[in-house]
């Protein structure tokens, strides 16, 4: 008689095997997979009928990290494929290793301790977030093109070079930048904990022999160039028209220049999208993830964002619905969405909540804020939990608790009306509204109500109010 985990097995290999959405080659692999990991098996909500194998990527990669974690912890840079992770430049100066990632958990991998026995705190090789991997490796984010990395072990030390066009910078194990295009910052000393003076950097053969790595370097280039242009062929589109042009990294010691590639027109229906150019004036992005690149026209119907730059060129363009977790946002519509991180540099917020984030200038006409810094532009209405208002004009809604105002220049930030219900309030200027409770500092009262709608003329402040020292010089009922 069969157990009652081999009756359970059996059943989820029959959901599989008769699920329509999935290819044989498909159908294989989950069924040895969840054969191996049973435990993985109530991750998935088996009564969806409609499951592809997208559904199930969750279960495969977490599998997947463990075992590579397993793996480097073990072998060190043997727990990775060479080739597929990294490459292994091969120098001739002894007492010294090279590695370039070719992705970010390689770069992560490279970083830990298990290979160099130390740990390199750069931040392409964030633990947390792959952004500053995508920010610097897929786009132009120093008008010099997109970088190549290469980690140097040596010295009971670590080195992240950063190669651009025909130069590098170089920076040390605590991501302290020492080299500046080939250049040494200050005289590259430092004194250690014996108060000796000694040497940042790695032997200076080591740099001019990577340098000289012509071939390799054209193989890391198109290494990321097919990735990018695998991202393309592998979404979900419409109607799509997309190409290149010649922008990004020229390859030192050659004449190639990386291409980038960029969306004209059509439809993104869904997949992830690595770098690049969304162009489309007519273009319509329904659903997926954006990893990096610029959005400059189009419409943002839904999907996750990670990173990248939302930078309209000469439309207003609109983001209808999503998450935002990371980049920079230079201008357009938002209607809705949730806004986790970034900065926001410009145009009109119609509604949704923000988490966290620096706003540095335009229009909020409503939401709710939760953290985060408003340094400029206008609030209409809304309601704001906590974080720092520290410029700009308030026109209404209702303040919970947080910081409102600035330094102790002019440009203070004036509170028009709304309900302030707790927090701090300091170094800007109040003109109307209603006062429930909070902290007064150092600022200009116009005029207002208190909690018992009671209103305060000119020259009166809550910390008066507080401390007895005035009379009310006119009462007035708020109106129901």
């Amino acid at each position: 008689m069969k157990s009652f985990k081999e009756l359970l097995s059996e059943k989820k290999d029959h959901l599989i095997k008769k699920n329509k959405n999935l290819s044989d080659e498909e159908k294989d692999i989950l069924i040895a997979h969840f054969k191996k990991y049973p435990h993985l098996e109530n991750q998935i909500n088996w009564n969806n009928k409609k499951l592809t194998f997208d559904d199930f990527s969750g279960v495969l990669l977490s599998t997947s990290k463990r075992q590579k974690k397993k793996a480097l912890k073990d072998k060190g840079i043997g727990g990775l494929k060479e080739g597929e992770d990294y490459i292994n430049i091969r120098l001739r100066t002894k007492g010294y290793l090279a590695y370039a990632p070719l992705n970010y958990e390689a770069s992560k991998s490279i970083a830990t301790k298990h290979i160099g026995q130390c740990e390199g705190k750069w931040c392409v090789a964030y633990q947390k977030s792959r952004s500053y991997w995508q920010h610097y490796v897929y786009q132009d984010w120093n008008k010099n093109g997109s970088s190549i990395f290469v980690y140097i072990i040596g010295d009971g030390t670590k080195w992240a070079m950063d190669i651009h066009k025909n130069t590098f910078d170089l920076w040390d194990v605590a991501d302290e930048k020492i080299m500046n295009d080939g250049k040494v910052i200050d005289d590259g000393y430092h004194m250690d904990s014996d108060g000796n003076m000694v040497s940042n950097l790695p032997d200076e053969a080591v740099l001019k022999e990577i340098m000289t790595k012509k071939r390799l370097f054209d193989d890391i280039k198109q290494y990321k160039v097919d990735k990018k242009i695998d991202f393309i062929e592998k979404a979900v589109t419409k109607d799509a028209d997309y190409g290149s042009k010649l922008v990004g990294m020229a390859i030192p010691g050659t004449k190639i220049i990386q291409s980038d590639d960029v969306w004209f027109t059509g439809e993104w229906i869904k997949g992830t999208w690595h770098s690049g150019s969304f162009k489309g004036y007519k273009s319509i992005w329904h659903n997926g993830i954006w990893l990096g690149g610029t959005f400059e026209f189009g419409t943002w119907k839904n999907g996750t964002w990670k990173y990248g730059e939302w930078n309209p060129k000469r439309y207003n363009i609109i983001w209808e619905n999503g998450t935002w977790e990371g980049g920079y946002w230079y201008g357009g519509i938002w209607e809705n969405g949730i806004w986790e991180g970034g900065w926001f540099g410009g145009g009109t917020w119609k509604n949704g909540d923000w988490y966290d984030g620096r706003w540095n200038f335009g229009v909020w006409e409503y939401g709710e804020w939760s953290d985060g810094i408003f340094e400029d532009g206008e609030w209409k209405d809304g309601i704001w939990h906590g974080g720092k208002f520290t410029g700009g004009k308030w026109q209404n809604g209702r303040w919970e608790d947080g910081e409102f105002g600035g330094s102790k220049s002019v440009n203070k930030p004036v509170w028009k009306d709304g309900v302030f219900h707790g927090g701090i309030f300091k170094n800007a200027i109040w003109k109307g509204g209603i006062w429930r409770g909070g902290r007064w500092f150092n600022s200009e009262w116009l005029g207002g109500y208190d909690k018992k709608g009671r209103y305060h003329e000119e020259g009166d402040s809550p910390d008066k109010w507080d401390h007895g020292s005035i009379e009310l010089l006119k009462k007035k009922r708020i109106k129901s």
